[in-house]
């Protein structure tokens, strides 16, 4: 069995350690940073009946977490006294695919600058899948299919974010922040 095709991510608070993949599911740690140690290993249970692909990230107040699978969403309470049980479905791929026939399925997360969780799919496109508002619980977190459409074709690549503000004071990200490129964009005819 192959160990590839997940996501690993720590809490913006860096106390959790968390890995999606199909076979293990999600392995939930605390995590000290001082010493480096995991501990209070938990075993979360996504969907093991879907496809291979699939991802996970934080919520910005370190209370959510996001799994995915290439078709489901969900939404597990780090708070809850029993995670697994507020596992929530927050959303289901609704079967979109590109002109050029590529399924927009989901893939990897990343928690970005602007506090929103951004998903790309798993193959190329020029599309984005967005939560909203991660920080809220259950469908309020206001998750959208190709939510952010792209000039160009990404080839399921999304970018790192470190967290330099872990520790400093400062908010791990700002809901304020509205990115307008104003740069030329060189597109090669690709397909969509």
């Amino acid at each position: 069995f192959s160990s590839g095709g997940g996501q690993a991510r720590f809490s913006p608070d860096g106390t959790k350690y968390a890995r999606y993949h199909k076979r293990n599911q999600v392995t939930l740690f605390d995590f000290d940073r001082a010493t480096g140690e995991l501990s209070n290993f938990q075993q979360l249970y996504a969907d093991t009946t879907e496809g291979f692909w699939g991802g996970l990230a934080f919520s910005s107040n370190s209370r959510f977490l996001y799994v995915n699978t290439q078709f489901k969403l969900f939404q597990f309470d780090l708070m809850a006294p029993d995670i697994q049980a507020s596992k929530a479905l927050i959303d289901e791929w609704d079967g979109f695919t590109t002109p050029g026939g590529f399924s927009v399925m989901f893939f990897l997360m990343q928690l970005a600058p602007d506090c929103k969780i951004y998903m790309i799919p798993v193959n190329g496109s020029k599309y984005m899948h967005v939560i909203n508002k991660p920080d809220e619980p259950g469908l309020a977190c206001d998750f959208q299919q190709r939510g952010l459409v792209l000039p160009a074709i990404n080839n399921t690549s999304i970018p790192n974010f470190p967290n330099y503000r872990l520790g400093t004071g400062y908010p791990v990200c700002d809901s304020n922040i509205v990115y307008v490129s104003s740069g030329s964009i060189i597109q090669v005819p690709l397909g969509e």
